[in-house]
């Protein structure tokens, strides 16, 4: 990855909320000269616009029935972000404001693309799918109205899903404090790259999300599975960690944090018979004397 100026605009944000995220990064620094270097890289290479700025920054309009280019705000967003390696829009519903449908996307797409041409710079737009595919854990590029547009002029598709999956009706009861989990959907230039779990990590000056290793993806895994399993006095099977997701878990998470879980004494594997026919099945339960891994 390059190292360069990157510059985030934002017509979501205000400023202070956009400083208190820095502080709550740094903080995840450990104090000395690594956070120093962290915040001298962040004031020499780290530039945005907040809302209060950035309001009036939309790439397109809807003329009667037509969406087209913003040519003045394009070129004003070209020149501004010239010479940067990285720009990231949020968002896609505020940048643009025609409807949400394939031609007048295509349009916004068309800016975007402008914008990285002229600029010289990587631009990543952020756009928010609806509650259901959110509540899905939705990453298949094209979800939503207008997605095939945007699929298909991206380079890359990157989906952030919460690590956590609710049941129909449950659209609120999200818990902020579930990893956070980056799936790279589509990669044009290169192989696409490796799933990233984020944890976050609430300070004094607000909440940022800090990467979690593979081991400590798994103990996290493990310790919201014992919970589930602990709730569940008759256990659960192999099929019902595929069917269910219990804790948010897809399929293989779910074993490896079963087998995380066996290896600790944390929970109990029997043989018994189960459903109508009483076939034979492996049952997982907790096991109450030990504590959580």
């Amino acid at each position: 990855m390059t190292k360069g100026r990157t510059v985030f605009i934002t017509l979501e944000d205000s400023e202070r909320t956009l400083a208190d995220r820095m502080r709550a990064w740094l903080q995840s620094v450990p104090a000395g000269q690594e956070r120093e270097n962290a915040e001298r890289d962040l004031r020499a290479n780290f530039a945005y616009l907040a809302r209060e700025q950035a309001r009036d920054l939309a790439l397109t309009f809807t003329n009667r029935a037509t969406t087209e280019r913003h040519e003045p705000v394009v070129r004003h967003l070209s020149a501004l972000v010239k010479g940067a390696v990285l720009v990231v829009l949020e968002t896609a519903s505020r940048l643009h404001g025609g409807p949400e449908l394939n031609e007048a996307l295509a349009v916004f797409a068309q800016a975007i693309e402008r914008i990285a041409i002229d600029s010289g710079a990587a631009v990543v737009v952020v756009r928010h799918v609806s509650k259901e595919a959110a509540r899905e854990q939705t990453i298949d590029s094209y979800v939503g109205r207008g997605g095939g547009a945007l699929s298909d002029a991206a380079r890359s598709i990157l989906v952030m899903t919460p690590n956590v999956k609710r049941r129909k009706g449950e659209e609120n009861a999200y818990d902020p404090s579930a990893p956070v989990k980056l799936t790279h959907a589509k990669a044009n230039l290169s192989a696409r790259g490796p799933t990233i779990v984020w944890q976050p990590v609430e300070t004094k000056d607000g909440v940022y999300l800090r990467v979690l290793s593979g081991v400590e993806e798994t103990t996290t895994n493990a310790q919201r599975l014992l919970a589930y399993l602990r709730g569940c006095p008759d256990g659960v099977t192999p099929t019902d960690l595929h069917k269910k997701k219990p804790a948010g878990l897809g399929r293989d998470a779910a074993m490896a944090a079963v087998e995380f879980l066996l290896a600790s004494g944390s929970v109990a594997q029997s043989q018994e018979q189960r459903g109508r026919t009483k076939q034979a099945a492996t049952v997982y339960r907790a096991v109450a004397t030990r504590e959580r891994p």
